[in-house]
């Protein structure tokens, strides 16, 4: 049994991640890891395999030769790419298995998707893009994918809770983030935590995700990907995938924003954050084909 938002709850009733999907965390910084190796992990959930399969013979992948095996989809697709798209999957089917009363869960699937992949573009404008490591980068899709997973929790396990506190936000013209902190004296963010040690994830991944709001709280050497996820959830609210609509939402902190250079000598910021917004709805409109097929 543990402790969710005040709710006694064993968690065995939840759903857990996939084997697959474990595994292919575990060993997702492993260089080593050969071709054959990750398909062997894919192949290890069969309704993953005839996804990743239908999309490297897709068009989005210029599939003109039929692949039949999962071996040379991995080789088409690339390694990172795979991987990528093994734990979209694998994570968007976990969400369909929640039953929720006040999150629509495409306008949070969208929000989610949208600071994954906005995570990994603006590290190219973050200063200290040179002090993070090829280990970490494999946490910080996964950890950006799944950093608002605690609402979620709150919808399934208190509805009713929710509601009040989405109330409360409103009637005080707070963020979410702090409306919840006021009525529970916690976040989405430490109770997913809780889940993700039972789902046993990495302690990186959950403690990126723990503190993606308060950054500077996060442990140094993990700090660099808390501050890309406090951004780029940021400008994905900026850019109009928000979960809750017309909700005041936390201020980005200005001295960790400060730390992405987002001007260069041809461009100026809104330039840039229109081709950002741009790169966004391309790379959510192929995850929607992608999820599809």
């Amino acid at each position: 049994m543990v402790d969710l938002y005040g709710v006694k709850i064993d968690l065995q009733t939840l759903p857990v991640l996939p084997a697959a999907l474990n595994k292919l965390i575990e060993v997702s910084s492993d260089k080593d890891l050969s071709n054959k190796e990750i398909a062997k992990i894919i192949s290890l959930d069969s309704g993953i395999t005839a996804k990743i399969l239908s999309i490297a013979n897709s068009a989005l992948f210029g599939g003109v030769v039929p692949i039949i095996d999962l071996n040379t989809a991995v080789t088409r697709l690339g390694r990172n790419d795979v991987k990528t798209v093994a734990m979209t999957i694998y994570i968007s089917q976990v969400l369909k298995k929640f039953t929720l009363s006040n999150i629509v869960i495409d306008k949070f699937w969208k929000h989610s998707l949208s600071v994954a992949f906005l995570a990994r573009k603006i590290i190219n404008f973050y200063d200290y893009k040179n002090e993070i490591s090829e280990e970490e980068l494999n946490y910080l899709y996964l950890s950006a994918l799944m950093h608002d997973l605690g609402y979620i929790i709150l919808d399934i396990l208190a509805p009713t809770k929710f509601k009040e506190f989405i109330i409360h936000s409103k009637n005080y013209n707070i963020s979410l983030f702090q409306a919840e902190q006021e009525i529970f004296q916690t976040s989405h963010s430490e109770e997913a935590a809780k889940l993700f040690r039972y789902w046993n994830l990495p302690d990186p991944i959950i403690e990126i995700m723990k503190h993606h709001h308060r950054p500077t709280l996060t442990k140094p050497q993990l700090r660099n990907l808390s501050n890309i996820i406090h951004v780029a959830d940021h400008l994905t609210n900026l850019f109009g995938y928000e979960i809750f609509e017309d909700f005041p939402h936390e201020p980005v902190q200005s001295s960790i924003y400060n730390q992405f250079n987002f001007l260069d000598n041809s461009n100026s910021e809104e330039n840039i954050f229109d081709d950002l917004k741009n790169q966004t709805e391309l790379f959510l409109s192929f995850s929607e084909l992608a999820l599809s097929v």
